[in-house]
């Protein structure tokens, strides 16, 4: 991940769900997720992790790359299960994927193909290199939940966007 595992106190991540629950097209959404990073980087957090799944995680990603390209001092960690998670995606959505991958200061791979548990590494490795998660999660159960009740499992502040 990032340099230094004592930035974990200063390291946000996020879960959320994907379409067809969140769009990134959103603006709901997207002003949710947007003030809560606002908010984790008056509070001094500067490291920000994502798992780059399409919906809601690509718009934390684009939220935070904005950030960080406008001046904030803050970095971004991209999350990602397996190096194939974009294969069966629309060619639109792979450009867009590879840009913001691109554009990370650091990106981690937890497989090199799909495997059935590469999401679930994924989401610990957020979450245990992490003092807060951001989750855009309606209740429902899936991965964002299970991820949501590893980081309660850690002790990491959960702040629970509503839009």
């Amino acid at each position: 991940m990032f340099d230094d595992r004592e930035e974990r106190a200063y390291t946000v991540c996020f879960t959320g769900h994907r379409p067809p629950k969140c769009y990134s097209n959103d603006p709901a959404l997207r002003a949710a997720i947007a003030a809560a990073i606002d908010r984790a980087i008056a509070e001094g957090f500067t490291e920000f992790m994502g798992g780059m799944a399409l919906g809601a995680d690509t718009v934390f990603a684009e939220e935070v790359l904005a950030r960080r390209d406008a001046g904030a001092p803050i970095r971004f960690a991209a999350a990602v299960p397996c190096e194939t998670q974009d294969a069966r995606w629309s060619p639109t959505e792979q450009r867009h994927y590879r840009r913001l991958l691109a554009e990370a200061d650091t990106v981690a791979v937890m497989c090199p193909q799909y495997e059935p548990y590469c999401m679930n590494a994924r989401n610990r490795y957020m979450v245990e290199n992490s003092r807060r998660l951001i989750a855009a999660w309606d209740g429902s159960n899936g991965g964002t939940a299970n991820t949501v009740r590893l980081a309660e499992d850690y002790g990491l502040e959960i702040i629970r966007l509503h839009w």
